[in-house]
Protein backbone atom coordinates (compact mmCIF):
# COMPACT_ATOMS: atom_id res chain seq x y z
CA UNK A 1 0.00 0.00 0.00
CA UNK A 2 2.88 2.36 0.42
CA UNK A 3 4.12 1.85 -2.58
CA UNK A 4 1.07 2.61 -4.40
CA UNK A 5 0.89 5.67 -2.30
CA UNK A 6 4.72 6.80 -3.32
CA UNK A 7 3.75 6.34 -6.97
CA UNK A 8 1.14 8.49 -6.99
CA UNK A 9 2.83 10.81 -4.61
CA UNK A 10 5.84 10.97 -7.20
CA UNK A 11 3.46 11.40 -9.87
CA UNK A 12 1.96 14.15 -8.62
CA UNK A 13 4.64 16.12 -7.35
CA UNK A 14 6.66 15.29 -10.61
CA UNK A 15 3.48 16.45 -12.57
CA UNK A 16 2.45 19.50 -10.48
CA UNK A 17 4.56 22.08 -13.20
CA UNK A 18 2.96 19.43 -16.31
CA UNK A 19 -0.86 20.32 -15.51
CA UNK A 20 -0.02 23.71 -15.23
CA UNK A 21 1.89 24.15 -18.33
CA UNK A 22 -1.28 22.04 -19.55
CA UNK A 23 -3.97 24.64 -17.80
CA UNK A 24 -2.08 27.45 -19.55
CA UNK A 25 -2.64 25.91 -23.08
CA UNK A 26 -6.20 26.63 -23.43
CA UNK A 27 -5.58 30.43 -22.59
CA UNK A 28 -5.29 32.34 -25.57
CA UNK A 29 -5.06 35.94 -26.69
CA UNK A 30 -6.80 38.08 -23.57
CA UNK A 31 -8.45 34.87 -22.16
CA UNK A 32 -10.47 33.43 -25.04
CA UNK A 33 -10.14 29.73 -25.00
CA UNK A 34 -8.63 27.04 -27.21
CA UNK A 35 -12.12 24.91 -28.20
CA UNK A 36 -9.62 22.55 -30.37
CA UNK A 37 -7.64 21.54 -27.02
CA UNK A 38 -10.08 21.70 -24.41
CA UNK A 39 -12.54 18.32 -25.26
CA UNK A 40 -11.16 15.03 -23.11
CA UNK A 41 -11.97 11.83 -24.97
CA UNK A 42 -11.22 8.37 -23.29
CA UNK A 43 -10.12 5.29 -25.00
CA UNK A 44 -9.90 1.57 -24.52
CA UNK A 45 -7.16 1.13 -27.78
CA UNK A 46 -4.07 3.26 -28.41
CA UNK A 47 -5.42 6.77 -29.93
CA UNK A 48 -3.74 7.79 -33.25
CA UNK A 49 -1.68 10.04 -32.00
CA UNK A 50 0.22 7.72 -29.38
CA UNK A 51 3.79 8.28 -30.55
CA UNK A 52 4.58 4.78 -32.55
CA UNK A 53 7.81 4.80 -30.88
CA UNK A 54 7.09 4.32 -27.54
CA UNK A 55 7.24 1.06 -26.23
CA UNK A 56 4.28 -1.12 -25.39
CA UNK A 57 4.82 -3.76 -22.83
CA UNK A 58 3.93 -6.89 -24.56
CA UNK A 59 0.18 -8.75 -23.83
CA UNK A 60 -0.58 -6.01 -21.28
CA UNK A 61 -4.11 -4.99 -21.14
CA UNK A 62 -5.61 -1.19 -21.41
CA UNK A 63 -7.64 -0.79 -18.42
CA UNK A 64 -8.66 2.57 -19.25
CA UNK A 65 -7.33 6.31 -20.86
CA UNK A 66 -7.82 9.20 -22.02
CA UNK A 67 -6.49 12.07 -24.56
CA UNK A 68 -6.80 15.33 -24.92
CA UNK A 69 -5.45 17.46 -27.81
CA UNK A 70 -4.49 16.67 -31.11
CA UNK A 71 -1.26 17.27 -33.04
CA UNK A 72 2.16 17.83 -30.89
CA UNK A 73 -0.20 19.26 -28.90
CA UNK A 74 -1.69 16.40 -27.05
CA UNK A 75 -2.01 14.49 -23.65
CA UNK A 76 -2.16 11.02 -23.46
CA UNK A 77 -2.72 8.88 -20.11
CA UNK A 78 -3.32 5.07 -20.31
CA UNK A 79 -3.24 2.57 -17.76
CA UNK A 80 -2.35 -0.92 -18.23
CA UNK A 81 -2.47 -4.59 -16.15
CA UNK A 82 -0.24 -7.45 -16.55
CA UNK A 83 0.25 -10.65 -14.81
CA UNK A 84 4.61 -9.80 -14.68
CA UNK A 85 6.39 -9.05 -11.66
CA UNK A 86 6.95 -5.19 -11.72
CA UNK A 87 10.66 -5.25 -11.66
CA UNK A 88 10.53 -7.42 -15.12
CA UNK A 89 8.17 -4.58 -16.06
CA UNK A 90 10.45 -1.85 -15.02
CA UNK A 91 13.68 -3.74 -16.54
CA UNK A 92 11.71 -3.89 -20.37
CA UNK A 93 10.66 -0.05 -20.32
CA UNK A 94 14.49 1.40 -19.08
CA UNK A 95 15.22 -0.80 -21.77
CA UNK A 96 13.40 -0.42 -24.46
CA UNK A 97 12.79 3.48 -23.65
CA UNK A 98 16.38 3.79 -24.36
CA UNK A 99 16.54 1.91 -27.52
CA UNK A 100 13.95 3.78 -28.96
CA UNK A 101 15.69 6.74 -28.80
CA UNK A 102 13.62 7.93 -25.48
CA UNK A 103 15.79 9.63 -22.34
CA UNK A 104 15.10 9.37 -18.79
CA UNK A 105 15.34 11.96 -17.13
CA UNK A 106 14.40 10.71 -13.26
CA UNK A 107 13.89 7.30 -12.02
CA UNK A 108 13.00 6.36 -8.40
CA UNK A 109 12.57 2.94 -7.64
CA UNK A 110 11.10 1.67 -4.00
CA UNK A 111 10.90 -1.75 -3.34
CA UNK A 112 9.24 -3.02 -6.80
CA UNK A 113 7.37 0.64 -7.33
CA UNK A 114 8.91 2.69 -10.26
CA UNK A 115 8.61 5.94 -11.59
CA UNK A 116 10.32 7.31 -14.69
CA UNK A 117 10.60 11.14 -16.40
CA UNK A 118 11.41 11.19 -20.12
CA UNK A 119 11.70 12.73 -23.06
CA UNK A 120 12.41 12.51 -27.03
CA UNK A 121 12.11 15.51 -29.34
CA UNK A 122 8.27 17.42 -28.64
CA UNK A 123 7.34 14.82 -26.65
CA UNK A 124 7.73 14.50 -22.28
CA UNK A 125 5.93 12.49 -19.73
CA UNK A 126 6.49 9.92 -16.90
CA UNK A 127 5.83 6.21 -16.52
CA UNK A 128 4.43 4.47 -12.92
CA UNK A 129 4.89 0.90 -12.24
CA UNK A 130 3.50 -0.76 -9.28
CA UNK A 131 1.63 -3.66 -7.70
CA UNK A 132 -2.20 -4.02 -8.16
CA UNK A 133 -5.05 -6.60 -6.77
CA UNK A 134 -4.94 -9.93 -7.47
CA UNK A 135 -1.16 -9.89 -8.50
CA UNK A 136 -1.22 -7.58 -11.29
CA UNK A 137 1.28 -5.07 -11.89
CA UNK A 138 -0.04 -1.63 -12.81
CA UNK A 139 1.51 0.39 -15.68
CA UNK A 140 0.05 4.21 -15.63
CA UNK A 141 1.69 6.61 -18.74
CA UNK A 142 1.22 9.98 -19.41
CA UNK A 143 2.95 11.96 -22.12
CA UNK A 144 2.63 15.42 -23.38
CA UNK A 145 3.95 16.89 -26.73
CA UNK A 146 5.99 19.74 -26.35
CA UNK A 147 4.46 22.31 -28.68
CA UNK A 148 1.59 24.24 -26.84
CA UNK A 149 3.67 25.21 -23.58
CA UNK A 150 4.35 29.22 -23.75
Amino acid sequence: MTAIFLVFLLAILGGREFWKKEEAIVQKDEGSVDEENTDLRSFDSLPEDFPDDFPVYPDAKITSGWEKGKGEGYVISVLWETDDFSQNVFYFFDRELKNSGWTITSLQDAKGTYALSFTKEKTYGFLGITKGEESKTIISVTLKGKELIY
